[in-house]
């Protein structure tokens, strides 16, 4: 999915809480909570131009916090898929994290609003 496809998802985002996915706790990367079992998977994420594990920190950005443009191209976003609530029509971000102590998913919930760079 690229970013073209992805900001007219967002566009049919509803209200700023759910119920279903949770998305008010997902504004910025952090524990799936299983939603990847939850959510229908619409695709997977289509980088312009991958940059590995790079992380995107333009203009001093944190790319785990709750402001960090969606940046398809740097990590963790170029290795996200896209799931889709049938109850809000939010989208969340998903990616594996396999460092650390084990493996486990990050969710992230894509707001209408937030910079998307490819």
């Amino acid at each position: 999915m690229n970013k073209d496809q992805l900001c007219r998802m967002l566009e049919h985002d509803q209200g700023l809480s759910c119920s279903v996915c949770k998305k008010e706790s997902k504004k910025h990367w952090t524990n799936s909570d299983g939603l990847e079992n939850d959510l229908t998977k619409v695709g997977d994420v289509e980088p312009e131009d991958s940059r590995g594990y790079d992380e995107y920190k333009e203009r001093g950005s944190n790319p785990f916090s709750e402001t960090a443009p969606l940046s398809l191209s740097y990590y963790p976003y170029n290795c996200s898929s896209v799931y889709k609530c049938g109850s809000c029509h939010a989208v969340i971000l998903i990616y594996l994290e396999t460092g650390g102590h084990g493996a486990r998913y990050q969710a992230r919930w894509a707001q209408s609003g937030l910079e998307i760079t490819p």
